[in-house]
């Protein structure tokens, strides 16, 4: 389940929403490439970011399909813990937001993208003392809904077989939980090389074309 924090925390940094703002255009010396081109590039790059970026532009069917298919942290018959971790990160990446601060041309057809992310510190969540009370409370809420203990229902293959789902969805409902009640946020600066495919443009890094729709 540890890890599953830890991954939570990596997509803080892949499912954020928009923050329109003015940014930098810097062009490489001897570059020509005319201002309405750099206007036409600025509004598809724009507009493929967001399309990356922000996790509005996702349905819930989306989010279920990275879930299950990007990550491939569980089998086909857990749809509850997919239900439940993707119901996290809808809750979660409601409060992160990015920032273009600039595009800088390389070429006609590239550019580089740099961007601010603002995230929730997750170090209060992801130290052992944290995850601990975690554990503790997701068998407290496990004993309130089935009437067992997490020993009691791990005493058998079938038994577990049956309540691991169960208890992994509580264990996310918790860390959202946790997470949304966070106050502290971090910002980073991160950059991204854009390219243009015929009228499109995509990441150079292909594991975020794997958003693009």
């Amino acid at each position: 389940m540890k890890r599953s924090t830890i991954l939570l925390t990596f997509l803080l940094f892949s499912l954020t929403i928009f923050s329109a703002s003015t940014y930098n255009i810097v062009k490489a010396q001897n570059l020509k490439i005319s201002e309405t081109d750099i206007q036409k590039n600025n509004s598809e790059i724009e507009k493929r970011v967001k399309t990356v970026f922000d996790i509005n532009s996702y349905s819930e069917e989306d989010i279920k399909n990275i879930v299950r298919k990007d990550y491939n942290l569980w089998s086909a018959d857990s749809e509850t813990v997919v239900n439940s971790f993707a119901n996290t990160i809808k809750l979660v990446f409601s409060n992160v937001k990015y920032e273009i601060k600039e595009i800088s041309y390389l070429t006609a057809d590239s550019a580089r993208i740099t961007m601010t992310i603002s995230v929730p510190d997750t170090s209060t969540v992801d130290s052992e003392a944290a995850h601990t009370k975690m554990l503790a409370d997701t068998e407290k809420r496990f004993k309130e809904k089935t009437g067992l203990s997490i020993d009691e229902a791990s005493k058998t293959k079938e038994l577990e077989a049956k309540y691991a789902p169960v208890m992994s969805a509580l264990y996310f409902e918790i860390l959202g939980e946790n997470i949304k009640n966070i106050k502290t946020y971090n910002k980073n600066e991160v950059s991204y090389i854009m390219k243009k495919n015929k009228s499109n443009w995509i990441f150079e890094d292909e594991s975020l074309n794997f958003f693009v729709k």
